[in-house]
C-alpha cells in the first residue's frame, strides 16, 4: 500500500469540502432579514423593483440607486404625492442628475493648474492662480444656481399643504445633520466614544 503525503491530500480534501457545502450556500436565500422565497438581497422591505408600477425607474443605479428610490417613495408617501407629481419630481430629479454629470464632466476636463510648482512671484503664475480661482467660483456659481433651479421646479410641483409639510422635512433634515456633526466633533475630540 502507498502512503499517502499531505499535500496529495490538499486537493482531493479541498473539493470534498467545496462540494459539501455548495447545497448550504445554494440554500440559504433569506439574506438574515427574514427568509422566504424571495427575501434575499434586495428583495426584502427597502427593494425598490418596479416602484412606478411598471414603469422603469430613472437614475436606480446600483445601491445608491436603490437608497435614492427608497428615499424617494419615503418623500413621495409623506407628502402624499400624486402619481402625476411623483412623475413631474422623478423627471426633475433626473434632469439635476444630468446637470450635476455634466458638471462633474466638465471639472474632470478641465486643465488643472500646477500651483504647488513654478516661481509663485511671476506673473503668469499669478495668471494661472487668477484663472483657476475664477474658473472654481464660476462652477460653484453654476452648482448653487442648479440647486436653486431645482427647488423652485420642486415647490411648483407642491401644493400649499404639501409645502408646509416639505419645509418641515427639510428643517428635521439640517437638525439630524447637525446632530450627525456634532457627534463627529466630539469623537474627533476624544468626548463620547459610542
Amino acid at each position: 500500500m502507498k502512503h499517502l503525503t499531505t499535500s496529495k491530500l490538499i486537493l482531493p480534501l479541498a473539493l470534498v469540502t467545496a462540494l459539501s457545502v455548495s447545497p448550504l450556500a445554494l440554500a440559504w436565500s433569506g439574506g438574515g432579514n427574514g427568509g422566504g422565497p424571495g427575501e434575499g438581497y434586495g428583495y426584502g422591505k427597502h427593494s425598490q423593483q418596479d416602484c412606478r408600477g411598471g414603469k422603469q425607474a430613472r437614475g436606480d443605479f446600483g445601491a445608491r440607486g436603490k437608497m435614492s428610490q427608497h428615499r424617494f417613495e419615503h418623500m413621495a408617501e409623506r407628502l402624499n404625492l400624486s402619481e402625476d407629481q411623483r412623475d413631474a419630481m422623478r423627471d426633475i430629479f433626473a434632469d439635476m442628475r444630468e446637470q450635476r454629470r455634466d458638471q462633474r464632466q466638465q471639472k474632470q476636463g478641465q486643465d488643472r493648474p500646477q500651483l504647488f510648482g513654478g516661481d509663485p512671484t511671476s506673473s503668469d503664475y499669478q495668471s494661472m492662480v487668477e484663472e483657476a480661482a475664477n474658473r472654481a467660483a464660476e462652477m460653484a456659481r453654476q452648482r448653487v444656481q442648479s440647486r436653486a433651479d431645482t427647488y423652485a421646479a420642486l415647490y411648483e410641483v407642491l401644493d400649499e399643504e404639501q409645502r408646509e409639510i416639505w419645509a418641515k422635512m427639510q428643517s428635521e433634515r439640517q437638525t439630524m445633520k447637525a446632530e450627525c456633526q456634532e457627534r463627529m466633533e466630539q469623537r474627533r475630540s476624544g468626548g463620547n466614544r459610542n
